[in-house]
Parts: structure tokens; sequence; C-alpha cells
């Protein structure tokens, strides 16, 4: 969400806005929006109006040229939060449903630099969020 606030405080708040969705990939994974409010045991409202993109990255940037409100990942918004470009109006947060994988060819292993990543990378995701 960008902007002022005020108006969503609540999560029966949100069937005001613009409801910004990533579209699923399968009928088996929920949308953002459902599994985050089973993950916080909210309810969520009808959404009389909404907009679905074909990407998660295209459902944020809507979000902060002002199109609506949406649902996002950490490592999609955090950098638009702090620069004031969206806010964080509802305090309740999920951990993501979906994972990521760290692969290369087998041989790839044995060079430095790719050792390097993969233990950054594998320490970055076992750090807790601040």
């Amino acid at each position: 969400m960008r902007g002022d606030s005020k108006d969503l405080k609540s999560v029966e708040d949100i069937a005001k806005f613009m409801v910004l969705q990533d579209e699923r990939q399968s009928s088996e994974q929920n949308s953002n929006w459902d599994f985050w409010a089973k993950e916080v045991n909210v309810s969520l409202p009808h959404f009389p109006k909404t907009r679905k993109f074909g990407q998660a990255n295209l459902v944020i940037q809507a979000a902060i040229n002002g199109l609506g409100i949406a649902m996002g990942r950490s490592p999609l918004v955090t950098d638009a939060i702090i620069d004031g470009k969206l806010v964080h109006p509802l305090t309740q947060t999920a951990q993501s449903q979906f994972s990521y994988w760290f692969v290369c060819h087998h041989d790839a292993l044995k060079l430095r630099p790719v050792q390097a990543f993969r233990d950054w990378i594998h320490a970055i995701a076992e750090a807790p969020e601040s």
C-alpha cells in the first residue's frame, strides 16, 4: 500500500480498496491473501474490487503506483517500505508459503566462488529477520 494508510486499520477495511493479487500457479496453491489469513487466523472480507497480475513483482509495482493494496513477500517489499514507497498498515505477518532452492551442477560445487556464494546464501536464509 502506498501513502496514507489511515483508512486501513483492520482486516475488514481491506474490502474498501482495490485488492491486487498474484495469479495462482495451480488450484492447490492458496492466494497470498488466503494463505496470510489462514496463518494469522483472521477471516478476510469479500473483495468487491480485485486486479490480478501474472507475477508477484508486478503486483508490488502496481501497489507502488497507487493502483491498490497488495500482499507481498519481504524480499519484494522491504526496500519499498524503507524508501517510503509502501507502508505496512497491518501488524500481522506470516512466513511465506514459498521455498527457494540453491541449485547448481555438481562439479560447480568444487569452485571456491560457488562454495562461498552457497555458504553466504545459506547464512542469509538462516538468519533471523530483523
